[in-house]
């Protein structure tokens, strides 16, 4: 049997976020970012029933940043963001969707953006 899985739950600047440390990787392929419930291809809150409306997810390695809206508090949410993790955790599903490479732009579409925002903004 694998030993406990250790979640820790951290508040960020944001008080609409809390980002999570895992003791293991949950998704070992680097990072992934999923600005809204239907953009997000990711498996790890999608199973069961902890889905909110206007939340974001950042999964990153060991890390797992979430931003909620609406009232419950964080007390609360954490401990089934927790559950959810360790459900994941557990299943060995993937994190994120086979497909979510391949709609990531390129390193050189990135790069020509960044380089666009900086000629931008320098110009201001």
């Amino acid at each position: 049997m694998d030993k406990e899985i250790s979640i820790t739950g951290e508040p960020t600047v944001n008080p609409a976020a809390c980002s999570f440390t895992i003791d293991r990787p949950v998704y070992a392929g680097g990072s992934a970012y999923f600005g809204n419930r239907r953009r997000r291809n990711t498996r790890l809150l999608r199973r069961g029933s902890l889905r909110y409306p206007k939340s974001r997810i950042f999964d990153c390695r060991e890390s797992v940043t979430v931003t909620k809206s609406g009232f419950d508090p964080w007390p609360v949410v954490g401990k089934k963001i927790g559950a959810k993790i360790r459900e994941h955790i557990q299943s060995s599903d993937p994190a994120v969707s086979a497909n979510y490479d391949s709609l990531m732009p390129s390193e050189s579409e990135i790069r020509s953006k960044v380089q666009n925002l900086l000629e931008n903004e320098n110009q201001s």
